[in-house]
């Protein structure tokens, strides 16, 4: 029986990312999801949506969103700066 280490949820299908506040010019920032089953297993990475902001300043936010997966338990949000991915 041949061995799948595919993972057994999708990942959300479209993410957007939007400036919530602040002065909308500065950095350019990546945004990428993954879905997580209840078991802890994670999906492949979403496609990256890409906004630019300086989130340096007073109360600058960004917003993410992106579209349901069935049977997520929960979603990682990644943020990527300068070819460096974090988890936030």
């Amino acid at each position: 029986l041949p061995i799948s280490f595919a993972p057994a949820i999708s990942p959300p299908g479209t993410i957007g990312a939007v400036v919530g506040a602040g002065p909308g010019t500065g950095t350019t920032y990546f945004y990428a999801v993954t879905a997580v089953l209840p078991s802890g297993e994670e999906s492949y990475i979403s496609a990256q949506a890409t906004v630019v902001n300086n989130l340096n300043s007073a109360g600058a936010y960004n917003t993410v969103s992106w579209t349901a997966v069935t049977g997520a338990l929960r979603y990682n949000v990644y943020k990527g700066r300068n070819a460096l991915w974090g988890f936030i």
